[in-house]
């Protein structure tokens, strides 16, 4: 920073005679003294703080300095003509400086004095009060912990069952079994859903944002609320965002993560923060992770689906309870302490949720189809292993068509199988061989080793049948016939069941 500083002798003037005559040459070349103590006056050229150049005076013995500091864009020169003009003041004002003028000076002198030590001993409390306000104590926002950790435990649990860390949203059957907001479930009696889905989330980064924003939010409210009180908005305001997401959205939904939950925690905080209940040397870091908050989740909704629907509920659910706690508080500050106020906004949310579940009751035909189209999400052959069984049915009814045909002799039908039934049932085989390959759900592939056990029996089937064509023959075939027909039943019975 560009500076200069210039020193003369007093020649046995006492300080305050120095500083009287100091303050008086910075009046007259209109610069203003902001700042005072014992033997120091800091004051400005005409031209501000941020303009012009900061000048300091200070005496120390028989010796008074003047130094001028400008900005990063100020030059040395400017600085060395402000101390040329300050001393030249001086010497002028020293010549008429009478006994009333020194006298008036150090009254103004001792107000700036004490105007000073009132902004230091100020703004020693503020940096003591934010420092205070960084340091919070693990104590005073428990329940913060405690909810930040039952997040990662969801995950971390989830992720021994089969979720991966880094997951399209809810493209996987793990996040349904641990209980996302999955709607054919939620709307046909989980309705537990509506509140466990807030503790479940697709991915690492999901968690991890949602967590630093928890962090940043129940550090500001819990010390003011309260831990049922936190407790009892997160988990409202959640069941709130999950019942609007239903609500909103059409078709099959299936959300999760903490992000409604926490929507209405920052609700609370604004419902707070407008009445003036909010310390001031919090609201900034609690406005800032609010920002980071809903930045994260509008960008983060730009490239992958993000339940807006759920966030704008959990905020306006947050908003209502904060005002429902401002309320509380109030009368705690006067004494009362209102033990019911969480209940009735639990109370309130379980009858807001119950009436919609009842008005929105999805039948259990569709609860159990959603169930088995939940179990292909994630799997990238699911569709071209339902083609392909299709072909496979296909090859296999005409595999097996002779059969049926009551006008074949045995010689025809002999023909028959040999040159349609074999060959087709030979494609089928290939067919299921090649699925064995696929990325789909275990229960497809354990669909396919039965299919392939169904068609040897089948072929089992056709070679008796050929050899029943034989003269005197036949009677000798039926019990094992009889033992291949229980066989195809039983596998055709297990068929059914996947």
């Amino acid at each position: 920073m560009p500076g200069h500083e210039a020193s003369f002798e007093l020649h046995d003037i006492d300080k305050d005679t120095a500083l009287a005559t100091s303050y008086q040459a910075m009046q007259n070349l209109n610069w203003p003294v902001k700042f005072a103590t014992a033997d120091t006056l800091l004051g400005n050229t005409a031209g501000g703080w941020r303009a012009g150049q900061q000048i300091t005076i200070a005496v120390t013995g028989q010796q008074l300095t003047v130094a001028s500091e400008s900005g990063d864009n100020g030059s040395d020169t400017v600085n060395e003509k402000n101390t040329a003009a300050f001393i030249k003041a001086y010497q002028s004002a020293e010549k008429k400086m009478g006994r009333k003028t020194i006298a008036e000076n150090l009254q103004a002198i001792s107000i700036l004095r004490e105007f000073t030590t009132d902004n230091a001993i100020e703004e020693d409390q503020k940096n003591t009060a934010t420092a205070e306000a960084r340091r919070v104590p693990p104590a005073k926002i428990l329940m913060t912990w405690l909810l930040i950790a039952a997040n990662i435990g969801v995950f971390v649990a989830m992720l021994l069952n089969g979720a991966t860390v880094f997951e399209k949203a809810g493209l996987n059957i793990t996040y349904i079994d641990w209980g996302s907001n999955f709607s054919p479930l939620t709307l046909s009696g989980d309705w537990w859903r509506l509140a466990s889905n807030i503790f479940v989330h697709f991915g690492v980064i999901h968690l991890g944002v949602n967590m630093y924003c928890l962090y940043m939010a129940g550090r500001c409210l819990e010390p003011l609320t309260g831990k049922v009180k936190l407790a009892g908005a997160y988990i409202s305001a959640g069941v709130a965002g999950s019942i609007i997401s239903l609500w909103w959205q059409e078709g099959l939904v299936n959300s999760a993560g903490a992000a409604p939950a926490i929507f209405g925690l920052y609700g609370v905080l604004l419902a707070l923060l407008s009445m003036g209940l909010f310390p001031k040397l919090t609201r900034q870091p609690a406005l800032q992770s609010f920002g980071i908050f809903v930045v994260y989740n509008v960008a983060y909704g730009l490239k992958s689906h993000v339940d807006h629907a759920g966030n704008i509920g959990g905020l306006l659910a947050g908003l209502i309870i904060g005002y429902i706690y401002v309320f509380a508080l109030l009368r705690e500050r006067e004494g009362q302490r209102l033990l019911w106020i969480t209940s009735l906004v639990l109370v309130i949310t379980a009858g807001a949720a119950y009436a919609y579940l009842q008005q929105n009751e999805v039948p259990e035909i569709q609860r159990s189809r959603a169930l088995k189209e939940a179990e292909t999400l994630g799997f990238k052959d699911v569709e071209q292993f339902n083609t392909k069984l299709g072909e496979v049915a296909q090859m296999v009814d005409e595999a097996m068509a002779p059969l049926q045909d009551t006008a074949l002799n045995s010689a025809a039908l002999k023909v028959k199988i040999s040159q349609t039934s074999f060959p087709m049932l030979a494609m089928a085989t290939t067919n299921l061989q090649q699925m064995q390959r696929y990325d789909v759900p275990d229960k497809m592939k354990q669909k396919t080793a039965l299919l392939l056990n169904y068609i040897q029996w089948r072929r089992k089937q056709l070679d008796l049948y050929n050899k029943m064509g034989e003269p005197g023959s036949a009677d000798n075939f039926v019990p094992a016939l009889k033992q291949i027909n229980d066989s195809v039943s039983a596998l055709m019975l297990q068929l059914q069941q996947l």
